[in-house]
């Protein structure tokens, strides 16, 4: 006879509120949280097996398993033994979430020292969910893995639908199956593969089309070693693979973050056949639980401003060679240089209360100063970036390491050779202003920010009204506000920041010069 455990917590209201917190439904939910947890116990295989008439879905991988003291402690929905930063998968949501849908969830591991252990678990009310031991059903087959079937409540449910399945695996971890970012970074950070299937069928990888444009992330000009890898491609060469693609798709570890061009802040002349696809392993550092979106605390928000300004540099810099760049160069960009140490002084009294701003300027303020100094660059990053932790390293990586870093770097003094000119470090501009158009496809908004470049939108009806009144610099700062403001930490008030920041302009002894040859 098995001894019976019970979760002593209301688990149902607990795990209702996790699901509330996705933005995709539970069952995609489900699918992409057991993948991610089989990532991060090293597995190379990952299966899943559906059976529609019984409604039973297995998902079955021959990572390193559970012992049967942590089988058990993985029953609790507080516990996790996964560090931030460890990999994409966290306390086991996956199997926790499919008790909102399954009668039952079958968990069978073989871990350390052939140790095998299997357990039953179920939602009996919002405060019960007993569990315990059983005979193991024998679903892995390997000496190492673990195996989770769901006993479906409804046996209609996608989650027995071996296309959707298929469908949700390309969605969520088109990285894992594109042979490009395989070869180029993912075999670091999985350097013996990973292969998914549905009913014993191999998901087909995918081939980029060719021509493909390359290009690499660095954080910073002087950073010798870059910290992703990505590439851009246009839809005539893809017709096919166009419903996964939508504008730049980053991803870490293999699973898709965002995609579109709005998270980036760049808009492409023919941003509607432009794709790309960025994998940046560093992200996993900051990542949300539900794998969607970053954190937004002051030192995740600077850390992910960081990256995000290396991608738009990377992207950029192909743009420009296509000519698809949109980023416009005019006469008042020169005129607003005094405006624009006006407003750096206004910035200067209210961004130590802001602090998350400082590093999306490339800027930290020294303790006990009124001054900036420049953000060191993270000389140590690489691709393997958190990954040491994950998986040590052995002879063959550090040697594939090696390999990687000496061959960017052959590519670089290629392409500074056709380039003509020589690379130097060069000091941190600070804040930039621009003006440019953005058309009504892009939403009309007020501004962006662009790399360190905050852009003017001059088609919107605010800045042409403020011409008309020859009020150009007022919509300036208005706008240079409203833009900052979308990138302060959860918890900061955006109207308190406009407010101060627009007081402490307003009160600058500075005459305006944006146009000084107004009188």
């Amino acid at each position: 006879m098995h001894m019976r455990h019970e979760t002593r917590v209301n688990l149902k209201h607990l795990l209702e509120d996790i699901r509330d917190s996705y933005s995709t439904p539970i069952e995609e939910v489900i699918i992409t949280e057991l993948i991610a947890n089989a990532l991060d116990s090293g597995a190379t295989r990952i299966s899943f097996f559906t059976d529609s008439e019984q409604g039973i879905l297995r998902c079955v991988d021959n990572g390193r398993g559970m012992s049967r003291r942590d089988l058990g402690e993985y029953h609790n929905i507080a516990a996790t033994t996964k560090e931030r930063g460890r990999g994409i998968g966290f306390a086991g949501i996956g199997a926790k979430l499919s008790l909102l849908v399954a009668s039952r969830v079958i968990t069978e591991s073989h871990g350390p020292r052939r140790s095998q252990s299997a357990t039953e678990w179920r939602l009996e009310g919002p405060t019960r969910a007993p569990w315990n031991y059983i005979k193991s059903p024998d679903y892995v087959e390997s000496p190492h893995g673990t195996a989770i079937a769901l006993f479906l409540l409804d046996k209609n449910s996608s989650l027995s639908d071996a296309l959707f399945i298929q469908n949700t695996i390309q969605h969520h971890f088109f990285p894992l199956l594109d042979s490009l970012l395989k070869d180029r970074i993912l075999r670091y950070i999985y350097p013996k593969g990973v292969e998914l299937f549905v009913n014993d069928k191999k998901i087909d990888e995918f081939y980029p089309p060719i021509p493909n444009f390359a290009f690499q992330v660095k954080l910073g000009k002087a950073s010798r070693r870059p910290v992703g890898f990505g590439y851009i491609m246009h839809a005539d060469s893809m017709p096919n693979v166009t419903p996964h693609f939508h504008g730049i798709m980053v991803s870490t570890y293999g699973k898709t973050i965002r995609q579109g061009w709005e998270w980036i802040g760049l808009f492409p002349k023919s941003h509607e056949k432009i794709y790309g696809i960025v994998e940046v392993p560093g992200l996993a550092e900051i990542l949300t639980t539900n794998k969607s979106d970053f954190l937004q605390d002051a030192g995740s928000l600077k850390k992910y401003y960081r990256y995000r300004k290396a991608i738009q540099e990377g992207v950029l810099a192909v743009l420009r060679s296509l000519g698809e760049d949109r980023l416009s160069e005019d006469g008042a960009s020169a005129l607003a240089r005094p405006f624009v140490r006006k407003i750096e002084s206004a910035l200067d009294h209210v961004v130590r209360d802001f602090p998350e701003l400082e590093g999306f300027f490339g800027v930290r303020r020294q303790r006990g100063t009124g001054n900036f100094a420049k953000t060191s660059n993270h000389t140590g990053s690489d691709y393997l970036t958190g990954i040491s932790q994950h998986n040590e390293p052995n002879e063959e990586q550090n040697a594939l390491k090696q390999k990687l870093s000496d061959r960017f770097q052959s590519e670089n003094k290629e392409i500074k050779k056709s380039n003509g000119k020589k690379e130097g470090i060069k000091k941190s501009p600070g804040i930039k202003i621009s003006f440019e158009e953005f058309g009504s496809e892009d939403g009309c908004p007020l501004g962006r920010m662009v790399e360190d470049t905050i852009f003017v939108n001059t088609l919107h009806p605010f800045w042409q009204k403020a011409k008309d009144e020859k009020g150009e610099e007022y919509c300036t700062i208005v706008t240079v506000s409203w833009v900052l403001s979308d990138f302060l930490e959860e918890g900061h008030s955006s109207r308190d920041f406009m407010n101060r920041l627009l007081y402490a302009w307003a009160k600058q002894s500075i005459p305006l010069t944006l146009f000084s040859g107004k009188k």
